[in-house]
């Protein structure tokens, strides 16, 4: 009996040492879970950012078309413009010579 005894208790102290390393594990477990969730929380924040910052730049990129093709109308309208101030100077220098 003494030595099933004593197996009990060793048994019992495996038991106990295994229980407390489980315990371990799972508390480190959940401690490494809240900081994955912190992270996904601040990774969440920067998306947030990110796509509101893009969406400005989509704001500013379409003024900037916006402005780029009203000064190439502005431009051929220039070039049109002084065609034919071009073509009314020659007019007038023919007209002026005969």
């Amino acid at each position: 009996m003494p030595e099933q005894s004593k197996i009990l208790r060793e048994s019992e102290t495996q038991r106990h040492a295994l229980a407390e390393s489980l315990e371990r594990a799972i508390r480190e477990s959940a401690k490494m879970a809240g900081a994955a969730v912190q992270e996904a929380q601040h990774a969440d924040a920067i998306i947030a950012r990110l796509t509101e910052a893009s969406a400005r730049i989509v704001g500013v990129v379409k003024l900037i078309s916006e402005i780029a093709f009203k000064t190439n109308l502005l431009a051929l309208n220039a070039t049109i413009e002084a065609a034919h101030a071009g073509r009314q100077a020659l007019v007038s220098r023919s007209w002026r010579r005969k």
